[in-house]
């Protein structure tokens, strides 16, 4: 729950997801952190391809070092030793994704998005405007939880101006999984 906790502080407070992992590697490189993991649970898969697929069905991009999974020990299976982790993903749509660097598209882009999670059944569904509360960065973005797809916290922001390093308008989507038994 530690990571989750720092992973959000982080988001809520704009930083890069590599600055997230950075942040991992300082505070708490500890054994049973993982990094430049892929996705290992069927359910988590198909939650991200989804939310992922909203947007833009190409490539996306990784952060520096990749996504991250800490073990965990799920409630499922207590009985036998079964590999399970909590999973930290981050992607930023590619620069030839061409979004629009527009407030307004932006503004839309994300209201689109938040009745889109409504409506898939998605939890704690809640938008928000950066532009109002970090200084110099110019997004929008949601969060939500959606436990049937084992995804405890997600954050999707629409970067209209550019941030993270890239002077182009992008989005970023972070995904912070609930300790999760791989099944794939």
């Amino acid at each position: 729950m530690a990571l989750a906790g720092l992973i959000l502080v982080a988001g809520l407070s704009a930083c890069s997801p590599a600055a997230i992992t950075e942040m991992l590697s300082n505070s708490s490189r500890s054994s049973d952190i993982e990094y430049d993991v892929a996705i290992e649970n069927g359910a988590l898969q198909r939650g991200v391809d989804d939310l992922l697929g909203y947007f833009q069905s190409g490539q996306w991009e990784l952060p520096s070092g990749g996504n991250v999974r800490r073990a965990c020990v799920s409630g499922e299976d207590s009985s036998r030793r079964v590999e399970s982790y909590y999973f930290y993903g981050s992607w930023f749509s590619p620069e030839t994704a061409e979004l629009p660097g527009d407030r307004e598209v932006a503004r839309d882009a994300v209201t689109g998005l938040r009745f889109w999670l409504q409506n898939q059944g998605w939890s704690d569904v809640v938008e928000f405007d950066f532009t109002t509360d970090v200084v110099d960065v110019n997004a929008f973005g949601v969060e939500a939880s959606n436990p049937d797809a084992g995804i405890e916290w997600m954050q999707a922001i629409y970067y209209y101006e550019g941030d993270h390093g890239r002077n182009y308008p992008h989005i970023v989507i972070d995904v912070d999984s609930e300790c999760l038994v791989s099944n794939l």
